[in-house]
């Protein structure tokens, strides 16, 4: 076929007269009013074959056409469109860096052509983590390819490593000649979008300012935009379907966008090839271009939009004539149902006028209604066909809805915390809005990083799961995962946008600590669906989220990084939720195209770890071994369990060791290896401890998530007159004189309502006059108040209810009393007066009564003991002793769980001859029920 060339011109090939045609394989097709002939224009006679056209009338050939030597049976000659071939490459190989936009190293692209048509591109990474050494290729440049891993035998923590570093790196990559860009568009000049780096450098060697997005077409990002902010850009697509599609998709992020075409008065644009067309490198080597052509070819995007669009219509419009019986079943059902079906990705299910489509019945509606004969298969398969080809996701639907309409009243992300779930921690908010975020992230682009899950704490009817309900929407959310098959799981998944594993505590006893992470790591499923015949890979795009009621559930001696846990203490607004759901999303879209991350840093993650201490299951065994480390600096596992636990080395198996492990891990001790008694011991050794936070585990110094004076949990201080100095004095007593401290007369004022401050001024104490206050719901932290947290009575004008229970805490006497204060009255209150009322000296009196049973304890500690043995004699017996040997018979009753009776009552045996009977029978009775119960049980199965 002879092939022709022509020069660029201003004209493009989308007008009246140039309608486009459809693409046919082989298909014979008549001219009709709506694509009449491009050479005559007549609407008759005329007809195509796949591209050759025939021209009944013999007009000359249209612009872009050429008369080939061939004719049909009339002697009618066929045209042929102009066809531009893309020059082959020379041998070469080059570099294009996308440095970080300070101009470190970061990424860099090469490229190998071998000068036969064949390319070869990959990227190469700047990682100068030692874990991936041995996939560098040069300096620190890190090549980690699949093929190349496999090659090289990547294991699975190599493979992890690698793709976290590539999704932390992928929005720090700047668009291509970065800082030159930045550069033209300060001085004012426009930007040339191409796809492909060698496009650009061809279009800066003529003095035009190009760049290009890392990847190619279809990968262009948020902080691509972002890097381009407040420049006039032009769009320049390669000649063939992606190329055009891509730059579509960026011209919706640059409204004012322009376009230039290359080859602009080929047909090809009317017939876009699926790959590999001809690009601005292969327009410009052709026909010689300067700057100048390339300028006098730019359109403004209007008329370009409007062409395009003409062009869509054109196309939908065609009849084409099939010859196959089974063509001519397919152009039935495509003039019949084809602009009414749909597919939706996220059901995997065909829509017939945006309603679900039963596949099972097709054949049958098709057959009546056409009157047409086909099989289940055939029926089937064109379906399906016809509705793929207009897919669409329902939730990237919904997001660009939102994004697009305006909102009254834009969302705060960072104060959404407080206002939906009521808590004050910024911790809690950062959470939440990252959680967001990384939703559209995965729904915008599914199969990205996103292993967390938001965990909602709190109490039962405080509508945790119905929250998730409301902010989701109903049609994409599930609460059922847990109870489904492996399968089911998958494709719930897989249809929804966020699935929540309610009673998240069974969740992860039913999964296991292990399978439950590889579950929330996987990016891409791989299942059968329904209608198809094959397993097939499925990127996802949905996030998990929980609920629990418990306050420990958290087991994982490896970390709980994953778990993102927010305490929730009130009922939730749930209307609240609903009114301000799409306000939410529009938020959440405009911060993900931002580029604002969904993931935590290092330190955020440190402090996670910190929050999540309370939620973390408490082990038994804790108390024993945190008592028995005290003063030491190293121990080892078997004699932590042996002298702690009293676990005999012939009993200690693996499961005992990982206990104590965990526990010690946990209490900040970390694997070592000392010199002892002329040899090298590995065990556990202290870690240093000069550097670390404060006890509550949070450095106020580094920890921007800490509100100083106030947190989730604290209460604010109490409001000063702020016309109090420190000069000030009371009425009744002169400034000069010293003020006893009101700790020693705590009775005498709550008795008369008064209230008296205790706030440190060298050795002198002034009263001090505040506006009364009732308490927050939740408990303070001693650590963040600067003075005396205890009685301050003028700093805290204590309410009538508060008085009352600090009267009663002093007045408890055994377990009994503080049992029915429980019942009385919260939680959140019982614990501000315990923490901001009592003195220290009342704190401990009051912890000792609340333990004990209603026999008075207090009056045994103060008398000896009956001696049953000389050793009893000489016990005097408090409290705490009492305590510490009641947790040592809970030991014995572990033993007993694992169904080892002899070892439990040798243990108990031990523990009644050491303490003697009389501390033995008080110690029992301080035994909660369940484990008095199992005592009961042992002494049976010992009699028996």
């Amino acid at each position: 076929m002879k092939t022709q060339t022509t020069k660029a011109n201003s004209s493009l090939p989308f007008s009246a007269s140039n309608t486009p045609q459809s693409r046919t394989d082989s298909g014979f097709e008549r001219v009709s009013k709506a694509n009449p002939c491009l050479h005559c224009g007549k609407d008759h006679w005329c007809y195509r074959i796949g591209e050759l056209n025939v021209c009944k009338r013999k007009y000359p050939p249209a612009p872009g056409w050429y008369q080939t030597s061939k004719s049909d049976d009339e002697g009618t000659p066929y045209y042929a469109p102009v066809t531009e071939k893309k020059a082959i490459r020379p041998k070469q190989e080059r570099t294009f860096y996308y440095p970080h936009r300070d101009g470190s190293p970061l990424v860099r692209v090469r490229r190998i052509d071998n000068g036969k048509g064949k390319k070869y591109i990959w990227q190469e990474y700047w990682i100068e983590d030692p874990r991936l050494k041995r996939f560098r290729v040069q300096d620190y440049w890190i090549r980690f390819s699949e093929k190349r891993a496999k090659k090289m035998n990547a294991s699975i923590e190599e493979k992890r490593l690698f793709e976290e570093y590539q999704s932390q790196m992928r929005e720090q990559i700047p668009i291509y000649r970065y800082a030159e860009v930045k550069a033209a568009i300060a001085n004012g000049q426009t930007i040339f979008i191409a796809e492909g780096e060698p496009c650009c450098d061809v279009l800066w060697e003529l003095g035009i300012p190009a760049t290009t997005n890392i990847g190619g077409s279809g990968k262009w990002h948020n902080s691509d935009t972002e890097d381009l902010k407040g420049a006039s850009v032009v769009l320049v697509p390669d000649r063939d379907e992606p190329g055009l599609k891509h730059m579509r998709a960026i011209a919706k992020m640059f409204l004012e966008a322009r376009w230039m075409l290359p080859f602009p008065d080929s047909y090809l644009w009317k017939q876009l090839p699926k790959s590999q067309g001809a690009d601005v490198a292969d327009w410009i080597a052709n026909f010689n271009l300067s700057a100048n052509d390339i300028n006098d070819n730019v359109h403004d995007s209007d008329w370009l939009m409007e062409t395009i669009q003409q062009l869509e219509q054109n196309l939908a419009s065609e009849v084409t004539v099939f010859r196959s019986p089974y063509g001519q079943r397919y152009q039935a059902v495509k003039d019949y149902w084809g602009s009414r079906l749909r597919f939706n990705t996220l059901k995997q299910q065909v829509e017939l006028d945006r309603e679900p489509l039963d596949l099972d019945f097709v054949r049958l509606l098709l057959c009546t209604q056409l009157d047409i004969t086909m099989s289940v298969k055939e029926a089937t398969e064109i379906v399906l066909f016809l509705a793929m080809e207009n897919s669409y996701c329902p939730i990237v639907e919904y997001l660009e809805q939102v994004s697009t309409v305006q909102i009254d009243k834009p969302i705060n992300l960072d104060s959404l915390a407080l206002e939906l779930l009521g808590s004050s921690n910024p911790l809690h908010a950062a959470y939440l809005k990252r959680h967001l975020i990384g939703s559209v992230a995965r729904a915008l682009n599914p199969g990205g990083k996103m292993d967390t899950a938001l965990i909602l704490q709190g109490n039962q009817g405080i509508k945790k799961s119905t929250f998730f309900c409301s902010l989701y929407g109903n049609e994409f959310f599930d609460d059922t995962m847990a109870e489904s098959s492996d399968k089911d799981e998958l494709m719930k998944l897989h249809q929804h946008w966020a699935v929540e594993m309610a009673e998240f505590e069974t969740t992860l006893h039913r999964k296991g600590i292990s399978k439950l992470k590889q579950f929330m790591s996987t990016k891409i499923d791989s299942f059968r669906v329904p209608y198809a015949r094959s397993v097939k890979s499925f990127p996802r795009h949905s996030v998990i989220v929980g609920s629990t009621n418990e306050l420990e559930f958290l087991n994982d001696p490896s970390g709980d990084r994953r778990y993102w846990i927010i305490p929730v203490k009130g009922h939730i607004d749930i209307q609240k939720v609903e009114s301000m759901r799409n306000a939410i999303w529009a938020a959440a879209v405009a911060a993900y195209r931002a580029g604002e991350p969904w993931w935590l840093t290092e330190q955020e993650v440190e402090w996670a770890n910190q929050a999540n201490e309370p939620f973390r299951l408490s082990d038994t065994w804790e108390d024993f071994i945190s008592d028995y480390l005290q003063g030491r600096q190293f121990v080892t596992v078997a004699e932590v369990l042996e002298k702690a636990i009293d676990l005999e080395v012939s009993k200690q198996d693996k499961k005992s060791q990982m206990r104590a492990s965990a526990i010690l891990r946990r209490l900040g001790w970390q694997k070592g290896k000392r010199w002892v008694e002329g040899t090298w011991k590995r065990g556990w050794e202290l870690l240093d401890r000069s550097t670390d936070p404060p006890p509550d585990g949070v450095d106020r110094s580094q920890n921007p998530y800490e509100i100083k004076g106030s947190s989730d949990t604290d209460p604010p201080d109490p409001p000063i007159d702020p016309t109090f100095s420190q000069n000030y004095s009371s009425p009744e007593q002169p400034a000069n004189d010293t003020v006893k401290n009101p700790h020693q007369d705590l009775e005498e004022s709550l008795e008369k309502g008064g209230s008296v401050s205790c706030i440190e001024d060298s050795s002198n104490v002034v009263t001090q006059s505040v506006v009364a206050t009732d308490p927050p719901n939740d408990p303070p932290q001693l650590d963040d108040v600067t003075t005396s947290c205890y009685v301050q009575s003028d700093a805290l004008d204590l309410s009538p209810k508060h008085s009352e229970i600090a009267s009663k805490m002093m007045a408890v006497s055994n377990r009994n009393d503080w049992q029915q204060m429980e019942q009385e009255y919260a939680d959140d209150d019982l614990l501000w007066v315990f923490n901001n009322v009592l003195t220290p000296q009342q704190q401990e009196v009051f912890g000792d009564n609340s333990i004990k049973p209603e026999s008075n304890i207090a009056e045994e500690s103060q008398q000896q003991l009956p001696a049953e043995t000389e050793e009893d004699a000489r016990v005097e017996l408090t409290a705490r002793e009492i305590q510490r040997i009641a947790r040592r018979i809970t030991v014995c009753l572990w033993h007993m769980e694992s169904n080892d009776n002899k070892e439990a009552a040798r243990l108990l045996s031990k523990i009644k001859a050491e303490v003697g009977a009389k501390a033995y029978q008080l110690a029992v009775e301080w035994l909660e029920p369940d484990d008095f119960h199992q005592l009961s049980l042992l002494r049976t199965w010992a009699r028996g």
